[in-house]
């Protein structure tokens, strides 16, 4: 009788290592190539693709986990959140005011993110397999440097495969997870080259010349002292403070097209009207939402500007067609039924993330690192709606569901 289960718990977990496998090939194909598939590439083939790469893992999964579900009647308690958002997902397509579009965006949400997130809650649960994740997201940062490298060289926008500058630095932001998370453990020359990538992709998303990007890179310098106790470790924000400040005074001699990006204001007062316009539209449909990437334009006409008299403001939500926030539009689109839970869930994780690392040094170190890619994806999610993009609604899931599993790393 051991030895039948210990051969079925061996081949169970062969077929762990062939979901993690296609998670990784997933991976690849979704941070190089999804954005051009839902951009460029004809139908059938565009959403074909899409849907193979992010319902391959999740179905191996699921036949992996649904026979041991069965078996000990035990499940994760942050799996239990996965059903309520799916659920109310659907509410939000029900209730939407365009559900055409709001099928294909919340349900490319769910496939690419609340199913990611269960993919690597279940899978993520060894040492092994947590440090092959890292090595990727490392690879996968050094990789995109070179090619944004390559895209300046040659007097292009840095797009990152992402067709768009500002995505992509948010894509180096949330891959930085790799190279922090890997550093403590690591040879010294292992580490010169995990601080080298690191210092690779910071100087890419100065490159790329976006405002949101930099502001993320700030945050993280700030959370940094976390890990230290001594006053010395107020060298970092100190540093960047002083570089800043330095960029600032010397924005004049920047080249032509990072001068343009990072000093032009016009935008921000329009940006800062959005939360008005956002608890505008919010107080009419609190629990469900518009509706993913439903229109806003209909919630002008019954709308008095608050912080700006600027006709162009309504010609600002015509063309972008978003609040820019990834918060505002949680709960505006999603609905305050979705976006609270949905917190819930990251809180629980962040919880349990400060509940194992107390009074643990090594530990206490890894939470820390935790948090500073996610505080730089966060904030930077402030300024855009970060999680509509398929590769970072992927990066960023997969990276709650490493969180998860923290105290397995």
């Amino acid at each position: 009788m051991n030895s039948n289960q210990e051969t079925n718990n061996s081949r169970w977990e062969r077929w762990a290592t062939v979901a993690f496998l296609a998670y990784c090939v997933s991976t690849i194909f979704i941070v190089f190539f999804s954005t051009s598939a839902v951009q460029i590439w004809p139908y059938p083939w565009n959403q074909l693709s899409i849907l193979i790469a992010c319902l391959l893992p999740l179905l191996l999964v699921l036949v992996w986990r649904i026979p041991r579900l069965i078996r000990d009647k035990k499940l994760e308690k942050q799996l239990l959140f996965i059903p309520i958002i799916i659920i109310l997902g659907i509410l939000n397509i029900v209730f939407s005011e365009d559900r055409s579009i709001t099928l294909k965006v919340m349900g490319l949400f769910l496939i690419s993110g609340i199913g990611i997130f269960a993919v690597t809650s279940c899978l993520l649960t060894t040492k092994f397999r947590k440090t092959i994740f890292l090595w990727l997201f490392w690879m996968i940062l050094l990789a995109l440097c070179v090619y944004g490298t390559l895209e300046y060289i040659n007097k292009k926008p840095i797009l990152l495969f992402s067709f768009n500058p500002i995505p992509a630095g948010s894509l180096l932001i949330i891959l930085f997870v790799g190279p922090f998370l890997l550093f403590s453990s690591s040879s010294w020359w292992l580490r010169f080259l995990q601080l080298s990538s690191i210092v690779f992709g910071v100087a890419v998303i100065i490159m790329i010349g976006k405002r949101g990007p930099i502001l993320g890179l700030l945050g993280m310098a700030f959370l940094l002292p976390l890990q230290e106790a001594e006053l010395s470790a107020l060298v970092v924000p100190l540093i960047a403070m002083i570089l800043v400040g330095t960029g600032y005074k010397m924005r004049i001699h920047l080249p032509p097209t990072l001068r343009l990006n990072l000093i032009t204001h016009r935008s921000t007062v329009l940006r800062l009207e959005n939360y008005p316009f956002a608890a505008h539209i919010f107080l009419k449909k609190p629990l469900f939402g518009i509706g993913l990437h439903a229109p806003l334009t209909e919630y002008l006409k019954d709308y008095r500007q608050k912080i700006t008299k600027n006709r162009a403001y309504s010609t600002y939500i015509k063309n972008k067609k978003t609040l820019e926030n990834i918060t505002l539009c949680s709960f505006v689109e999603m609905g305050g039924l979705f976006s609270i839970t949905y917190i819930a869930l990251i809180i629980y994780l962040l919880r349990n993330l400060f509940r194992r690392s107390r009074d643990k040094p090594r530990e206490r170190l890894q939470a820390v690192l935790f948090l500073i890619p996610l505080a730089g994806f966060l904030i930077h999610s402030m300024t855009f709606d970060s999680l509509i993009y398929p590769h970072l609604n992927w990066l960023f899931h997969s990276y709650l569901g490493l969180m998860a599993n923290f105290d397995k790393i």
